[in-house]
């Protein structure tokens, strides 16, 4: 959503983003992971302990292209806690899902925000996409990267949506990016 949000930002005041970075989305998200994505969000499991969560969250966040098991810890320590009855949840409002109309695949459809893109406006942008994304397709990466000057695309192999940007392979250009 962050990136989302930043481009909407972007849009409605042109000139004050300096660098826009954006996590694997764009212009256009296709209905299908709309539809995959609203099957598991506002859903409000509790767990018995922190490794119930992390097997939870290794399937749900599976595509995000985390390795190390500290990384999928940490992960876990910070989106999960310890409720009133002695249960793990997830940290996060479930009535995030009112977005996807109670998940009714009916009522999903993709997204076009190629409008508000025309009118975003950066120095520099940097597009971030895993190669086994759904979400930002390789058809609408080359059309934000072939509609406006100043824009670097990488690319994550073995990455699904979202790069996590906890391993150093995905770390390190992001860093080296946000300080030239």
């Amino acid at each position: 959503m962050g990136g989302i949000i930043g481009m909407m930002f972007s849009a409605a005041n042109p000139g004050v983003i300096e660098k826009l970075c954006l996590n694997d989305i764009g212009a256009f998200i296709p209905k299908e992971p709309l539809v995959r994505i609203a099957k598991y969000v506002g859903i409000n499991p509790a767990f018995t302990n922190l490794e119930e969560a992390e097997a939870h969250l290794r399937v749900i966040f599976s595509r995000f292209g985390i390795v190390s098991h500290d990384n999928w810890r940490h992960i876990t320590n910070h989106s999960a806690f310890l409720d009133h009855d002695g249960h793990f949840r997830l940290s996060y409002d479930p009535k995030i899902a009112g977005i996807f109309k109670e998940g009714s695949e009916e009522n999903i459809a993709s997204v076009d925000l190629s409008e508000i893109w025309q009118k975003v406006t950066f120095n520099k942008c940097l597009i971030l996409r895993g190669i086994e994304s759904d979400i930002l397709l390789p058809d609408t990466l080359a059309y934000m990267v072939n509609s406006k000057p100043g824009i670097t695309a990488i690319e994550f192999s073995a990455t699904g949506h979202a790069p996590a940007l906890m391993e150093e392979n995905q770390l390190r250009p992001v860093v080296k990016w946000f300080i030239e």
